[in-house]
């Protein structure tokens, strides 16, 4: 474990002087470590070059180089991200000699060491992130882009020599072309770029002020975040109280810009009921929050697939139709009954006697979709995580005809027997998983979750039975782990259907798996995922 630190900022002339505060509060929260700052310059004046000169701190080793901006006339613009941050693409070339380096913001300030961030293992990913709260829950950034995962690109751990050798900083900028994307200036192209090769962080080490009544409402630790990032237009060095803009003047005071003059204005916002009041000076603006309208952007989905969908008072929803009823958390509710329900994802002709195995329960969508089918006779489900198998439960007493054929156990299937805690997102029950920790160490309620051998489970199973076996398998990852333990055991040669998701991994060793076990196999592939049906013939 090293305590040597090495950071990089971007800074063009409006960002000087930020940058140096953000600096000072490196300084000020340093207990033993040694950082290495470089400031990757962008055409900056005289006077900003000498001012960053001017740092003199101990245990503090600035680098500051500079460049003419060769994107200037890229024809993109963004409110308040300049086209500097597209330098960003160029750091492992422009650092060639480092192998990792954390990349900030100059909108951020420090309050506490980062050596522990800085050790975090990405060796086998292109950068450790943090999921990006207000893009994900409010404006749904990563529609746009395809994606599920979205992070922030404001503060990345970055693994310079993963980016050299796999041509990161070429392709970032070929997407940036291709695409002529505004939103946001780089962080599209990181998200798509690097799209399968990020390590999800603890929230508290790229705190976002957008997101902070996000953070309240899903119980994430706020009350000590190591790294406090502006992530709006309303900056500290232009308003007072915003947050954090008094810890970001005391800095700012001991910062070798403390002979800036601030002109701030004051403002300050908050939530009455289901307005929202800014406060502008001596102006009130009040406003309502925007209704979020996805349910009835699937509504004539479900509609036309003959669904009905309502919400619920305690703000969750239920979809009903074709003898079935389901609950649960609107967002996650929605996506998965319409991968289910509306499209083809999971279209099986039933016409012969079938066991159908169900690993990834989740709340019961999948399971009582194909329990209508009277060739279905029994269905075994696996959930481990015991809030998703309560509400699947709930599901089946909705629904006490198809729950006869369910029997569903609280626990789930993978290579060994083992308990695991694990953060739990209750917002996300479809996409919690016994692999990955996808969320970040600590951001949600702590769950302990069950696994269990998935042979031995599943060939008890399969011997009490003379029908053919469906096995279906959404595990959010564990996929890798039971798909060859199976094949090892020999247990794929009883299965005759298969109907998979894999996530985030290549699908190739799966589909060979498959293959070298007499499957004919059919892929739908998403951006970082996809579907596997697999039949034997």
């Amino acid at each position: 474990m090293s305590n040597n630190i090495s950071i990089v900022y971007i800074c063009d002339e409006k960002y000087v002087m930020p940058t140096c505060v953000s600096i000072q509060s490196i300084y000020e929260n340093r207990k033993v470590s040694v950082y290495d700052i470089y400031i990757i310059g962008v055409d900056l004046s005289q006077k900003s070059k000498d001012k960053i000169k001017d740092i003199n701190l101990p245990n503090i080793n600035i680098h500051l180089l500079n460049f003419e901006n060769k994107y200037k006339d890229l024809n993109t613009n963004h409110v308040y991200v300049s086209k500097a941050a597209l330098f960003k693409f160029d750091i492992p070339n422009i650092l060639p000699d480092l192998d990792k380096v954390l990349y900030l913001d100059g909108d951020t300030i420090v309050l506490d060491d980062l050596v522990e961030l800085f050790n975090t293992d990405i060796k086998d990913y292109y950068a450790g992130v943090v999921r990006d709260f207000p893009a994900y829950y409010v404006r749904k950034d990563y529609e746009e882009v395809g994606l599920y995962d979205y992070f922030n690109s404001g503060v990345m751990l970055l693994n310079l020599n993963n980016l050299r050798n796999n041509k990161i900083p070429e392709k970032l900028l070929e997407y940036k072309l291709q695409s002529n994307s505004t939103r946001y200036m780089d962080q599209d192209c990181f998200n798509v770029i690097f799209s399968g090769h990020i390590k999800f962080l603890d929230p508290k080490y790229n705190f976002m002020t957008s997101a902070i009544y996000l953070y309240d409402k899903f119980c994430l630790k706020h009350s000590d975040p190591v790294l406090v990032h502006t992530t709006t237009g309303e900056k500290p060095w232009k308003f007072a109280g915003v947050p954090y803009s008094d810890v970001w003047v005391n800095y700012f005071k001991k910062s070798v810009c403390c002979d800036y003059h601030l002109n701030r204005k004051f403002i300050y916002k908050e939530r009455v009921g289901s307005k929202r009041i800014v406060h502008l000076g001596k102006i009130k603006i009040s406003y309502k929050k925007r209704k979020n309208d996805l349910i009835d952007k699937y509504f004539d989905l479900f509609k036309s697939a003959g669904y009905y969908v309502k919400r619920l008072k305690d703000k969750s929803i239920e979809i009903q139709g074709k003898n079935l009823i389901i609950r649960g958390k609107a967002d996650n509710t929605l996506w998965t009954a319409a991968e289910v329900l509306c499209h083809t994802g999971y279209d099986f002709f039933v016409n012969e006697p079938y066991i159908m195995i169900d690993i990834g329960f989740n709340i019961g969508i999948t399971s009582l979709y194909f329990a209508r089918n009277e060739n279905i006779k029994q269905i075994y489900g696996f959930e481990p995580f015991r809030p998703t198998y309560e509400q699947g439960l709930k599901n089946l007493e909705l629904n006490p005809e198809l729950a006869r054929k369910i029997k569903l156990f609280d626990f789930g299937l993978g290579s060994s027997d083992k308990i695991l805690e694990i953060d739990y997102n209750p917002d996300l029950p479809g996409s919690m998983s016994t692999v990955s920790d996808r969320f970040g160490g600590g951001a949600f309620k702590a769950e302990k979750a069950e696994v269990k051998n998935a042979y031995t489970v599943l060939n008890d199973i399969i011997e009490k039975h003379m029908e053919n076996i469906f096995l279906k398998l959404d595990a959010e990852g564990a996929e890798f782990e039971i798909l060859p333990l199976l094949d090892e055991k020999g247990l794929l040669k009883k299965v005759n259907v298969l109907i998979m998701e894999y996530h985030r991994e290549s699908p190739l060793l799966l589909l060979d798996i498959l293959s070298n076990n007499g499957f004919i196999c059919f892929k739908e592939e998403q951006q970082n995922s996809g579907i596997i049906k697999a039949v034997r013939l």
